[in-house]
């Protein structure tokens, strides 16, 4: 998400201005703004990622260079990721934790989702106008 909304914005790294709204919800929603600190090397150390914790949405707004872009992962991608990240956690978290099989099956999902889904095709992208 954080690639795609840098290469709409044609934004640098460390200078756009990100608000998510992953910030609520279950895993592996609070997951993606690991994503979008790696992507962009906004934080919210440095005040360039804030972090909508009422919100659970697979989203995010991105400013930069007078432009506003909102990127919110489809609903069909979305369900696709929820049906392995559940069948993850049915096989692999014991007594309420998550095991290091879990997170071996999490990071095969993110390489699998970065191969086989195309970042222009599985977002809803809609221009903000201030």
């Amino acid at each position: 998400m954080g690639i795609y909304a840098r290469e709409l914005l044609d934004a640098p790294r460390r200078k756009m201005k990100t608000v998510s709204e992953c910030g609520g919800g279950k895993y592996p929603v609070k997951c993606i703004n690991d994503g979008i600190v790696v992507s962009t090397l906004c934080s919210p150390v440095y005040g360039r990622l804030t972090i909508d914790r009422s919100k659970g949405n697979y989203a995010a707004v991105f400013s930069y260079g007078g432009k506003t872009v909102r990127l919110g992962l489809k609903q069909s991608y979305r369900s696709q990721l929820e049906a392995r990240i559940d069948d993850a956690v049915k096989k692999y978290r014991k007594e309420g934790k998550f095991t290091p099989p879990y997170w071996e099956e999490v990071r095969k999902m993110t390489w699998w989702a970065w191969e086989e889904w195309d970042r222009k095709v599985v977002f809803d992208v809609q221009w903000i106008e201030k």
